[in-house]
């Protein structure tokens, strides 16, 4: 069958294709013709633009149709409206040559919607993040709808179930940040646990092969002190094997596992707690750290930052600021000093080296 494809300039091309010949075969066709790239075409209608991928038998187009020609501007700058399905629907500015890529993370920056989870599609189709807007004949004021799959973790706290929206690049640092923030009540610090694992704030929810709808258990740490404060420590399950003592004040140091190796409890003759202890968390804004620790009120802070350095030794530098209440922390004086309280949350500013 013939189809006529007419320019702006009143030219017509003829074509011999069959009704199920794509688009792209055509652009290719007229390539062949006009030396015009694929990439810069521009096949309209009935006020359609036509999609590579689609064939003519898909628009309906048969013997002697007429398909409009345009030249597309790579450098032109569109404005397209992105309807996110369910929520709002906005305006945004793109080239028309920038990738779908692209377009996503100006969502991302726009919505703080990650890129994993956005779906986008045009008249009908998902756009493919290695293609331009061009390649799909996207122009201005045209609408992209954008939906969104969400993914949630179940986070247990006693009897309670807390559905936590997450993405499996998330650090678990990141992810006790997120709970911070859904779960209004949680201001004491804790710990994760998964598949009887305690997870480590470094790692990633990939690491540990946390999908959607997992079941994470949350502990939060100063129910654990409780218990301890309240009974003996011989046979618990909370403590290991005895690690050492200190030869300056003859005390044994046992770790808990439920809280890390950073969790030490402080016993003198074996038996008898030395100091309250209570628990504080040490991040960056930034939250790339964020560490939580039991201390007690008459050690030094110097205790606390050798222990956060084992865990981020590349953040390692003696000009890092300390802050507690937006008050700077003397590192050389104690917790009580510096009057760090429970639950205190203390912000380090990070110096590079």
């Amino acid at each position: 069958m013939k189809i006529f494809i007419k320019t702006l300039v009143g030219e017509t091309i003829e074509l011999d294709v069959e009704p199920s010949t794509i688009i792209e075969e055509i652009k290719l066709l007229i390539k062949a013709r006009k030396k015009i790239d694929i990439e810069k075409q521009r096949l309209i209608f009935k006020g359609i633009p036509l999609i590579n991928e689609r064939t003519l038998a898909d628009y309906n187009i048969f013997h002697q149709t007429n398909i409009y020609f345009l030249i597309k501007d790579e450098d032109e700058l569109l404005s397209i409206y992105i309807n996110i399905l369910g929520r709002k629907k906005f305006l945004i500015n793109a080239i028309a040559s920038e990738k779908i890529e692209k377009l996503k993370k100006d969502i991302q920056e726009k919505e703080n919607i990650p890129i994993q989870e956005q779906n986008l599609f045009f008249c009908d189709q998902k756009l493919g993040d290695n293609y331009s807007l061009n390649h799909y004949n996207i122009e201005s004021d045209d609408i992209i709808l954008c939906i969104i799959f969400d993914k949630y973790i179940n986070v247990k706290s006693g009897d309670k179930l807390y559905k936590i929206r997450y993405n499996e690049s998330y650090t678990i640092s990141e992810l006790k940040n997120e709970i911070h923030q859904k779960i209004s009540f949680m201001k004491t610090a804790f710990q994760l646990k998964y598949n009887n694992n305690i997870l480590e704030d470094d790692k990633t929810l990939k690491f540990y092969g946390i999908s959607n709808n997992s079941t994470i258990e949350l502990i939060q740490l100063q129910n654990t002190l409780l218990r301890l404060r309240n009974g003996f420590c011989e046979r618990s399950k909370e403590i290991t094997n005895y690690l050492s003592y200190s030869n300056m004040n003859k005390t044994l140091i046992y770790k808990i596992v439920e809280l890390e190796e950073s969790l030490k409890i402080l016993m003198d003759n074996k038996n008898n707690f030395r100091a309250e202890l209570f628990p504080v968390i040490i991040s960056s804004k930034d939250q790339k750290i964020h560490r939580s620790f039991i201390c007690k009120k008459d050690e030094s802070f110097k205790v606390l930052e050798n222990l956060l350095y084992e865990t981020y030794p590349q953040y390692k530098n003696t000009e890092n600021i300390f802050t507690v209440n937006k008050k700077v922390i003397d590192t050389n004086k104690s917790i009580e000093e510096n009057d760090i309280k429970d639950n205190d949350n203390i912000i380090i500013q990070i110096k590079e080296k």
